[in-house]
């Protein structure tokens, strides 16, 4: 069974979308309900001197996703919108930066780990939406 402070440290860090703090653990672990598939970028020779990219499973996992922000940038040829997310999950590792994290046709690129060391159950990703 987790300590008391455990599961304190959990409602303190992980605030509910109404802005109230959560229960604990039962209450994070039912907000991860998408399934989500952690992908690696894999650089092959091509063979004429560059690298062709394509994308490895790494892991799957349930996961939570929250729209944290947004911007539209303006170029001269072009608009680019960009929405930033916080996607939650149980703690895995090797999830690094530069990865992507899939739900379903929508793709983010991880920017940033929020880790609160070994003994966090969770594991907070700072994403992009791309594509």
């Amino acid at each position: 069974l987790p300590s008391q402070h455990s599961l304190a440290r959990v409602r303190d860090t992980f605030p509910h979308k109404g802005g109230r703090r959560t229960q604990g653990i039962d209450e994070m672990l039912s907000s991860l309900n998408q399934r989500g598939v952690i992908e690696a970028q894999t650089l092959t020779p091509d063979g004429a001197g560059g690298y062709s990219a394509s994308w490895t499973t790494v892991a799957n996992a349930w996961v939570s996703l929250e729209p944290m922000s947004g911007a539209e940038m303006f170029g001269p040829d072009a608009s680019e919108s960009r929405v930033r997310h916080r996607i939650v999950l149980r703690r895995l590792d090797g999830i690094a930066a530069g990865m992507r994290v899939k739900i379903g046709a929508r793709a983010f690129l991880i920017r940033a780990l929020l880790d609160d060391g070994p003994q966090s159950q969770f594991l907070r990703l700072m994403t992009e939406e791309i594509g």
